[in-house]
């Protein structure tokens, strides 16, 4: 069996405001850092055999929060999804600025390519492939991956329902995080926090 905990990282002033971050490189505000040491605390009894983050500062820096004397793995394929033209604003602004665009999003998230950004499809294969690749590296361990929102979301869907369509049914706040156990066969989500 290897256990898995897929960590949110904390809050960012950009969180905060209520706008798209995914591309964007924030460090984690006073209330980021404050939320992601209760939930240090939450996990203290989780021991880790290997930790990996995405590459954003956000992400790094709940990582040595939670596991300070265990190195990091940083991998470019756990970072969030860019959002491109949508990046850094809310969605009032968005649905007046280029409301075709986000029309479209709303009628089809998941065959979405944000302008300028990314595709929705290949971003949650390219995501939850990234997962599971880890978690088949260290079969059997005791495995912390600290990302984004859309990355948990993506694997949550993979592993629980053997597909994406489920991504946007899991809501995973800042600072929070997922336990699954995974057998042969079978994954079991044992705690959303």
């Amino acid at each position: 069996m290897t256990e898995l905990i897929l960590l949110r990282h904390g809050k960012t002033a950009l969180n905060e405001k209520k706008v798209y971050c995914g591309s964007s490189n924030p460090s984690l505000s006073a209330q980021g850092i404050k939320e992601t040491k209760r939930t240090a605390e939450l996990l203290n009894a989780f021991e880790p055999d290997c930790v990996y983050a995405s590459e954003k500062q956000r992400a790094l820096q709940s990582a040595q929060i939670v596991v300070p004397d265990m190195p990091v793995s940083a991998v470019s394929s756990l970072c969030e999804l860019d959002f491109g033209e949508f990046e850094g604003l809310g969605a009032d602004e968005i649905s007046h600025r280029m409301p075709d665009e986000w029309q479209a999003y709303l009628d089809n998230p998941y065959g979405f390519r944000f302008p300028s950004g990314d595709s929705v499809s290949c971003f949650l294969q390219r995501s939850s492939e990234a997962v599971r690749q880890i978690s088949k590296r260290h079969q059997g361990q005791r495995i912390l991956i600290v990302t984004h929102k859309g990355v948990i979301t993506a694997a949550l869907s993979s592993y629980l329902h053997g597909n994406l369509k489920a991504t946007f049914q899991y809501d995973v706040r800042p600072s929070g995080f997922a336990r699954l156990k995974i057998f042969q066969d079978i994954s079991v989500l044992t705690q959303l926090y």
